[in-house]
Order: C-alpha cells, then structure tokens, then sequence
C-alpha cells in the first residue's frame, strides 16, 4: 500500500478523523496529512499519541510552534505501558475508511520505510446498491469504531474533554454501521481486526487459525529468548523462522538454542533498497492454508503475551487464506513482490550476525504516571465572555483537600491559589485579554510546593468550536434537540457566532427535508443513491455569522421548520411506526418549548432589546403559533387514522403492540401526544398572560381550538385529559421543569399550574354545555376512578378567577350562562 495516497482514503468527503501514533510530526502532520484531511472537508482531526512522547516533546520548539488545538486536536493516551498502535479512521454519514499499518506519524516513517498496512471503507449506499460488494470492509469498520470508543472505557486513558467529546462524536456519526447486515459467524470471515485492550493479541491468533506447523516472525526488535519460547508454546508450532535485518533488528539470537525447545532457523534479510524496514509480521501456516498479523506489534511479550492493562496498546490486522489460494500475501502484505528482498539461508553461526543490542524489553522506561503526585487530565481555555474574561480550567485527578497550588508553564508565567478540591477536581484561573495571550498554547504544570509534589505537563488549549456540539445536535436530531440552548444564548446577548451556527444548522435542516427526509436518522437518496447528510465540519463553522439573518427571521424560519415537519412525518411514512409518532411529538415539543423560552425570557427581562426587535419577535411568535393551533385537527385526524390502522392492519399492529403493551389505549405513546397538544399549550396560555404578548391572542379562540382538537383526538389520546392523577402530576413536572431550566438563585421562572387549570376548567365547562350528559358518563366512566375525576374538578375549580382573568370566558358570561355548568363541574367533588 502506498501510505501517502491512504491519506486520501477513495477522496470521500469526511467529518471526523481519528488517527494514532506513538511518536508524532507535527511538521509531517501540518504539510502532509492535515492538506489531504483538509480537501475532504476534515479541518480538525484528531491525533491520539503516546503519553511519554507527549510529555518528553511537548515543549520543544517544534511541537511549540505546531497549530495543536486549532488545526487539529492532540491528545496524549496514558495507557499502562506504550501506547503503540497506528489505525487511522476516517468517519462521515456517507462513508467510512480505515487504514491499519506499521507506520508511525512521520516524514520518515510515511515515505521513507517499508511498511505494513490495510486499508478499506465503502459508502453508505453501497449497502444497498448489488454493484458493489462491501466483503469484510463492513465489520472491520465496525471493529475500529469500537476500538477508539473502547479506549474511553479504560480509566485514564484518554482524558482531554474534546478529545473524548471527539470519539463519542465519531462513533455516533458511524451509527449507520450497526443499522446494516454484517457476517456474524467468524467462520465466515477472513480478516479481522484484532487489538489487546481486553485480550493479548497472539491468544485472539490462535483462536482463528488451525494446527500451526510453521511460524515465520520479523519486527525490529524481538523479546528475550524465554519470551520467544513462550509465543511457540502457545503457538504449538513445529518449527520457528526468526527474520532479521543487520544493524536494524534487535535480538538476543545467542539465548535462542538453550531456550527455544523445538525446530527454528533464523534467516537474514537483505534488499537493495535504500528504504529502511520497519514492518512486523508474523505468518503462520498450517495445513487449513496461511495466516498472517501485521500491524503495530512487535515480536515482544507487552506487543503479543499481555492485554493493554499490563503491557503496551496494540493493533493489527489478521487475514487467513485457504490452502488452495496461490501467493496469498501479494496486494496487500510486505512480500517481495512490492519490495525486493531476498531470505538468506539459516543461519549456522549465530554470533555473526550484526544486530542492534538494544532489548525492547522495558525499553520506554518509567511511565509518566508513576513519577507524578497527581495528574493534570486536561488544560482548556475558554474562548472568554462579553467582558473579554477568559477562564482557564484545570482538570486534576488523584488530589484532595485544601491545598496552596501554583500553576506555571514553561516560560516561567505563574498563578498561585489557594483552593479546596474533591478527589476529582478543577482548578479555574480567570484571565483578561492580555493574560489570555500568554497563557493561551503554553505547556503548563500544576504543583503544591510544600508538598513537594507535581503534576505530569500538559498544553493548554483553547476550546474548540464553538457552538459545534449544539450544531451536531441540531442536524442529528432534525432540530428537536439542543435548538431551545442555543436560542437561548442568542436571546440572552444576542451572539453573532451563536446566531450563525444556528442559521447554518436551520439551512442543513431545509436542505435535508427538501430531499425528502422523513426525519433526522432517515436520509434519502440523491439520482446517483448517495445519501445526503450535513458534513459541515466544526471549522466551517466558525466565521458564517455575518450571514446570518435577524433574531425575529431565525426564530420564524425555526418554528416554521418544526410546524411542517410534523405534518410531513405524518405523510411521509408509508407504515407507521413507534418513531414516526415520537418524531411527531419531538418536533411539536420543540415548537412549543420555543414559543415558552422567548415567553419566559421575557418575564425574566433577559431579552435583549436593544440589538433584537423584541415587538417583531413576538408577532413572530403569535404568527406561527396560529398557524399551528389551525393545523392541530389535521395533526390530529393523521393521528387517528394511524390508531386505526393499528387496530386494523396486522403488520402495522405488530410494529406498536407486544406482550407487555397489548391494546391501542395502553400504549404510552398517546400519553406524549396528549402532553402536545393540551399541556404544553396550557403552558404557553399562562406565560403569554403573564408577559402580556398576545402571542395567543384571542385566548377564548385559542382555548377553543385546543378543545377542539382533543375532543376530535380518539379517546386513546383524550383519555388523559380526564384522568386526574396523571393531569395534576404531569401539570407539576412540567411546572418544575420550567423552574429548574430558567430559575437562577435570585430569580424563579413565574410558572405555576394557573394555565393549566384555566385551560382544563374551560373544557370541562364548555363540554358540561354542549353535553348535557357528559359529567354523569365521566363520573360513570370505567376507566376513571372516583378518586381521580375528584382530584381533576379540584385541580380545576382553583381557576374560577383565572378563567376570567385570561379572557377565556366573559365575566357576564361566567357569572350566568356558564354559572350552571360551573357548579355542576364542582359537582363532581
């Protein structure tokens, strides 16, 4: 393979690159692979390296000046021995590419050595299209997702807040993979993808292959003799070939004959090449074919023997050919057909041999960790607020108690502070502008001189994107997730970048319900069959703001987006499922939650006036809002029509019902329908009231068409309108979350229950009219209790005033064409 052009990967645009290294270039990195990542739309990837190299380079002029937080992430891994593998990851909705190989993050190592490797990766469509034919690219993909997201789940491993948030980020934009078939019986597989952060490498070879009869070994350095015994006893193998190269390879060949208890040869290779070898594999052959690892281990007990826990982190590739497949290593091994080389014969008289004398043994030394009083997990420097105050947070690990700390880097800038930490702390330094620029890049170190002790180095760097993660959100979730946090930090102070990320995601959003999308996770096919997915990376992100429309726009074109999408989930399903009706409900929850933020931010006076137009905002507001309590009957006709054919169609059925959940009414489904369009109204109701906007205005119409549209919902959904215990408990959930989502330690969001009640009251009333007998069947009802309709008419009545006050009822109306329905409502106590 050509490292280089694996770079490239087939040219398929991506979102996330994972990459890892155990030395790392950080000038290779900035000429020669962040350029090829960059083409692809990739503009911050990130780089996972070993935590010694880390820290023994971290403040040398090169890495000093390296772009590390802005062009691209780098984190240390400290892992319990070296950190060691070479697996690249290329991560996008559309697609997905992969490499495995010996090589290291280097100019010398990409271009200048003989190296191993794998590569593959497919598009998305391909999955579906017969053209093509995925093989084992499928699997492989996943095995590698899994591993970066497995190194998360390993304490102190990875420890960088981006730096995690990045892998979580990856492994949720390769969700696709796990929606596809894939072979599950290894029988069926030739190629896997195998590392040791659970189990030691050569243990998951052997489970793979047959009867070994023959294993031929080659890395630059081996283990001692005992440890090369140790691989052919669990190998089993009858005879042992030990490849090296003069002056590179390092081995201790004079042990091997009064410790290898079976057959071996140890064979020298020679080339012409002026390139340097830095491969490792090891092949195996039997009479089931040829196998053959290669990767990053080398022939060494922490490489092969041991799980990460207790020796290095490895990664490989094992492929397994039939006996009948000709030259099964050419195309994608190290064979002398892509490099030339020749096998001496073995060798008779091993002191002869020239090699290195350098055992890998212990080779790194003293692990970082072990020679540290606690550790610095993390160094960010937020980007700063209105005030121009940036805050530097220090993330500590393994120190506890009130200590006197001091915070310096590697020019000699200092902070000292007293502070009292849990066992898992931070330390937060506030800087101004000026402070910021020298403490921004630099390689800090925290310590407690009178203790004597200090933390391992890391480079502060400063958060990145942002707004990226709500971004991510937003697209994921066909804008039903983090877009109410993000209107907030725009409606509290208005914020230009704020503003246009969130008119970035809102133009993806259109873009993707144009193309057909039903949803956030159901894309459809352009004319070629390539699924089209938002691929903006955070990068990309930063300096769109001065396109973004006015506050007011952006909120119309939010509330616009979620009012049609509800209707178009509705239509756009040819059979219903659970989450066609959970979509419908996310995305009406959205419109209402938006409507409550400016209603509630404007009680709390935290709008801003003087850069938003307050008064367009909330006809805005009232705009959109009556077009949607207009479409609720449509909403709700689809809605019924969907029950029907749960109740009439056998493989709709199958979808919604199960043995816990065995009749239409029982579903809790309906319940979260019934929160749409009753409670969450009723909310709105009382926080327009109080803010005096009008938004519902006129509320007696408002009222009505809300009755309207419960009454003509099928009694699976109108059910809980009169079940008192879950309306009067479900009214005070949403009331205090309300109150935790807005409160502040001086101020408390003003919700109560009032609108609720007052919405409640007026339906009752109003149904008392025009049924005469509807308060006899309610009481009557089998499916309510006495108990809870008695909770319900109290719940209720608390609105005698407030259903006056907000102009639902007229006052002459209330005291004597409704005055009988009200009593009989009492009545019901």
């Amino acid at each position: 393979m050509n490292l280089l052009e694996e770079l490239e990967g087939k040219g398929w645009s991506i979102q996330q690159a994972l990459l890892t290294t155990f030395p790392f270039d950080p000038q290779f990195f900035s000429g020669y692979v962040r350029p090829r990542l960059s083409k692809r739309n990739c503009d911050l990837p990130l780089v996972l390296v070993d935590a010694n190299r880390y820290e023994r380079n971290i403040a040398s002029s090169d890495w000093r000046e390296a772009p590390i937080g802005t062009d691209y992430l780098l984190e240390p891994v400290y892992s319990d021995g070296v950190f060691h593998p070479k697996v690249n990851l290329y991560a996008s909705e559309r697609s997905v590419y992969f490499t495995v190989s010996s090589a290291n993050l280097g100019l010398e190592e990409y271009c200048k050595a003989a190296q191993i490797g794998y590569g593959g990766g497919f598009q998305r469509y391909w999955l579906s299209d017969n053209e093509y034919d995925v093989g084992e690219a499928l699997p492989l993909a996943r095995e590698i997702r899994d591993f970066f997201d497995e190194l998360l789940n390993v304490d102190g491993y990875v420890t960088g807040h981006d730096a995690r948030d990045y892998i979580r980020e990856t492994a949720t934009t390769l969700d696709w993979l796990d929606n596809e078939d894939a072979p599950q019986d290894d029988d069926d597989r030739t190629v896997w993808f195998l590392s040791n952060l659970s189990e030691p490498i050569l243990e998951q070879v052997v489970e793979r292959v047959g009867d070994v009869e023959t294993v031929q070994m080659y890395a630059p350095f081996y283990g001692s003799a005992n440890v090369l015994s140790q691989m052919a006893d669990r190998l089993d193998a009858e005879r042992l070939e030990f490849v090296v190269e003069a002056e590179s390879t390092a081995m201790d060949v004079a042990g091997l004959p009064d410790t290898i208890d079976r057959d071996f040869a140890v064979q020298e290779m020679k080339h012409s090449s002026t390139r340097w070898v830095h491969a490792k594999y090891m092949t195996l052959e039997g009479d089931w074919g040829t196998a053959c690892l290669y990767g990053s281990p080398n022939m060494t007990s922490t490489a092969l023997l041991e799980p990460a826990s207790s020796g290095n982190v490895e990664a490989g590739i094992l492929q397994v050919f039939a006996s009948d497949q000709s030259r099964p290593l050419d195309g994608s091994l190290f064979h002398n057909a892509s490099f030339p080389f020749e096998l001496s014969d073995p060798v008779a008289d091993l002191d002869s041999l020239s090699l290195r004398s350098q055992s890998y043994e212990g080779w790194e030394g003293k692990l970082s960790r072990d020679s540290v009083g606690f550790r610095l997990l993390d160094a960010q420097l937020t980007r700063g607020d209105s005030d121009k105050m940036s805050e530097l947070i220090l993330r500590l690990e393994g120190i506890s108690g009130e200590h006197s700390f001091l915070v310096s880097t590697e020019a000699g800038d200092e902070r000292r502070l007293e502070a009292s930490l849990e066992s898992d702390s931070e330390l937060s330094i506030l800087l101004n502008r000026d402070e910021r620029e020298e403490w921004i890049d630099a390689v800090v170190t925290v310590s407690i001189p009178d203790k004597g002790v200090q933390s391992n180095v890391r480079r502060v760097v400063q958060e990145s994107q942002e707004y990226y993660r709500e971004y991510r959100d937003i697209t994921r979730s066909a804008g039903t997730q983090s877009s109410t946090a993000l209107l907030r930090k725009v409606l509290q102070n208005p914020d230009a970048s704020a503003a246009g990320v969130f008119n970035i995601a809102l133009s993806e959003l259109r873009k993707m319900s144009q193309q057909g999308s039903a949803g956030g996770g159901n894309p459809t096919p352009d004319g070629k069959g390539a699924p089209q997915f938002p691929e903006r990376s955070p990068a990309r992100l930063a300096g769109a703001s001065s396109s973004a429309p006015s506050l007011p726009k952006l909120i119309e074109s939010h509330l616009s987006y979620q009012r049609e999408r509800a209707l178009d989930v509705l239509t756009a399903d040819e059979r219903p499922t659970p989450d066609s009706i959970e979509r419908v409900v996310d995305h009406l929850d959205t419109f209402w939650e938006t409507i409550q933020l400016c209603l509630v931010m404007d009680c709390l006076r935290e709008l801003d006036s003087t850069s938003t137009d307050v008064k367009k905002l909330f006809e805005v507001c009232y705009l959109e809002l009556s077009e949607l309590v207009n479409q609720l009957p449509i909403v709700v006709r689809r809605l019924n029509g969907i029950i029907d054919r749960i109740e009439q169609e056998p493989n709709v059925k199958k979808e919604f019902l199960t043995d816990e959940i065995d009749t239409v009414d029982k579903h809790p489904l309906w319940a979260t329908v019934f929160d749409s369009i009753f409670l969450h109204p009723s909310l709105v109701l009382e926080l327009d009231y109080i803010a005096g906007r009008e938004v519902t205005a006129p509320r007696n119409e408002f009222a009505r068409k809300i009755k309207s549209s419960l009454t003509l919902a099928n009694p699976a959904i109108w059910q809980y309108l009169f079940d008192g215990s879950y309306v009067v408990s479900e009214a005070n959930v949403y009331r205090e979350n309300l109150q935790v989502d807005y409160g502040e330690e001086d101020q408390e969001a003003p919700v109560t229950t009032a609108g609720t009640q007052t919405l409640l009251l007026y339906i009752l009333v109003q149904q008392a009219v025009s049924s005469p007998g509807f308060l006899d069947g309610l009481r009557n009802h089998p499916k309510f209790s006495t108990e809870g309709i008695e909770a319900l008419a109290e719940f209720a009545v608390q609105a005698d005033d407030d259903i006056v006050k907000y102009g639902l009822v007229g006052r002459v109306q209330w005291g004597f064409t409704l005055k009988q329905a009200y009593t009989d409502v009492r009545g019901l106590l």
